[in-house]
């Protein structure tokens, strides 16, 4: 039976990134620092964006898909992340003055030490759960345009940890790609997270995805090199260099995972029942339009 995915067929390659830094509300001394704190602070991260969106209507944040069918709305009460994380104004004071928090802009801007970059950038995750076809505005391009060097950025991502040295060249590769994409929210929050980490000797991590493909079900990562994560377009065996990075090992044949679900949104419907809900996403659409004027 297939889960509610927050994404269904093709998944361009991306960046998981996150910032070491000291925090009550996770924990970092993992080997994967990216897929431990989105693991940790998304619900966190999930009700930030709400209310920077103005999603939150009576404490309930209500998922961004539009709206068509009120039994298919899905939301989660504020109130499940306060009673596990602290409420508003403990987020506030953890998260408004931490170096790590990246793009804060308004006080309920909380867990802004981590995300996901795709590099097709008009790919959003979790926002719908069908197929997407768009044009694709390649993430990959720009950084070779930035560094003057074709297949430059493969060259990158060998290591996941990022240094003194190593995160301010980042910093400011990144900082000459969002130039050109100012309006991209993620790729603005990872230039920024770049150079927090150069400005305050924070260390990054960064993990290179490749592609791959949502069934419903599972999630599998397209074959790709195990150091550069570079797609060859045929399979290489051990012995042939990867082309980018002229690595000897056979190409990695890509993990298998469960797909990305939509927690924490549940259906509004079986929290509230038919009516309730009916009453409240006309209420919620009333102050869309509103925040909207």
């Amino acid at each position: 039976m297939k889960r509610t995915a927050a994404v269904l067929g093709p998944t361009p390659p991306f960046l998981r990134w996150a910032i070491e830094h000291d925090c009550a509300l996770r924990d970092i001394e993992v080997d994967n620092l990216a897929d431990q704190t989105f693991r940790q602070l998304r619900n966190v991260r999930e009700l930030s964006n709400g209310y920077r969106e103005a999603r939150v209507l009576e404490d309930i944040c209500v998922h961004p898909a539009p709206i068509s069918d009120p039994s298919k709305v899905r939301a989660f009460h504020a109130d499940e992340v306060f009673d596990f994380f602290g409420d508003a104004p403990s987020l506030t004071d953890r998260c408004g003055h931490c170096p790590a928090n990246c793009c804060a802009r308004i006080k309920t801007d909380w867990a802004g030490c981590f995300g996901l970059l795709p590099m097709d950038l008009n790919f959003t995750f979790g926002h719908t759960p069908v197929a997407q076809v768009m044009p694709t505005d390649d993430l990959i391009a720009l950084v070779d345009e930035a560094l003057r060097q074709e297949n430059g950025f493969y060259q990158l991502w060998p290591q996941k940890w990022f240094e003194e040295q190593s995160v301010a060249k980042l910093a400011s590769i990144f900082q000459s790609v969002v130039a050109r994409r100012p309006q991209h929210a993620r790729l603005v929050q990872f230039a920024d997270a770049c150079t927090r980490c150069a400005d305050h000797n924070m260390r990054l991590f960064v993990e290179f995805i490749p592609g791959g493909f949502s069934d419903g079900i599972h999630w599998k990562l397209n074959r790709a090199c195990e150091n550069c994560r570079y797609q060859s377009q045929t399979p290489r065996e051990k012995g042939t260099p990867c082309p980018m990075c002229n690595n000897r090992h056979p190409d990695d044949l890509g993990r298998k995972a469960k797909v990305l679900g939509l927690r924490p949104y549940l259906l509004l419907e079986r929290v509230f029942g038919k009516n309730q809900t009916e009453e409240f996403v006309s209420r919620y659409q009333k102050h869309r339009d509103q925040k909207s004027e």
